[in-house]
């Protein structure tokens, strides 16, 4: 199963469908980029352009949103 499967599964089961979802790609064309994103994905990365503090903090930030706690 690929990317956009996982993603097309977590949001059709009603548990999971509003939970955040981060997509980290080795390497993809704009084009697939902006379906993945219309998809309701919380965040997209390309895996050689982020850094893991930034990482962190998005996954941090999208816990707190989640737990309505919005700093």
């Amino acid at each position: 199963m690929h990317g956009e499967e996982m993603i097309a599964k977590l949001k059709l089961d009603e548990k999971n469908k509003d939970k955040p979802i981060i997509v980290l790609s080795a390497s993809v064309d704009h084009a697939t980029q902006r379906r993945v994103e219309a998809m309701g994905i919380s965040a997209f990365y390309v895996k050689t352009h982020v850094t893991p503090s930034e990482l962190a903090q998005k996954v941090s930030e999208l816990l707190k949103i989640n737990n309505g706690d919005k700093e």
